[in-house]
């Protein structure tokens, strides 16, 4: 579907989209999608665009005229790979780089992500980009999403991997 089709079609509240390095375009496509619902809203309307980008581009949430794709926000993956590691002491594949510790919340909440251009122990690649001047809370924090509860390979919710004796620890 066009960028003419993508306008006249949507006319909800919300759209969701993948922003992949492998994706032909990203910034036009991002413009394209941004801009189309907004055109079609009630005059009291607004929108919100969040980007879910693994490789933590902030440049996503940086405005256009600072060379940005001007979303409102993205998903703080490292976040929710902390806080999984503090609540059931999983540390295998991209959960082996976080320690689930209260600096990690303390960091993630000031700075959005902790990587910013550090390098994954698991990936052997970088990850993220620097947020300086950005503001925290375009930062998306949570602890499920529908991906994330998928990626468990059974699907189960972050309250069915946790215990009493794993927070203790």
């Amino acid at each position: 579907m066009g960028v003419t089709g993508l306008r006249n079609f949507i006319s909800t509240d919300s759209a969701s989209t993948r922003h992949t390095p492998s994706a032909i375009d990203p910034v036009n496509t991002s413009s394209a999608l941004l801009d189309a619902p907004r055109g079609k809203q009630p005059a009291r309307a607004r929108s919100f665009s969040i980007a879910e980008n693994d490789l933590q581009e902030a440049k996503m949430a940086r405005p256009r005229s600072e060379g940005g794709d001007d979303l409102d926000g993205m998903w703080n993956d490292d976040f929710h790979h902390s806080a999984v590691v503090a609540l059931t002491g999983r540390n295998e594949a991209y959960f082996s780089d976080y320690l689930g510790t209260p600096q990690e919340f303390i960091s993630a909440a000031k700075y959005g992500f902790l990587y910013q251009g550090q390098a994954l122990s698991w990936r052997k690649a970088l990850r993220g980009t620097p947020t300086f001047g950005i503001a925290p809370e375009v930062f998306v924090c949570f602890i499920e999403n529908h991906d994330q509860i998928a990626n468990t390979g059974p699907g189960e919710r972050l309250r069915f991997q946790t215990s009493p004796s794993t927070l203790s620890r």
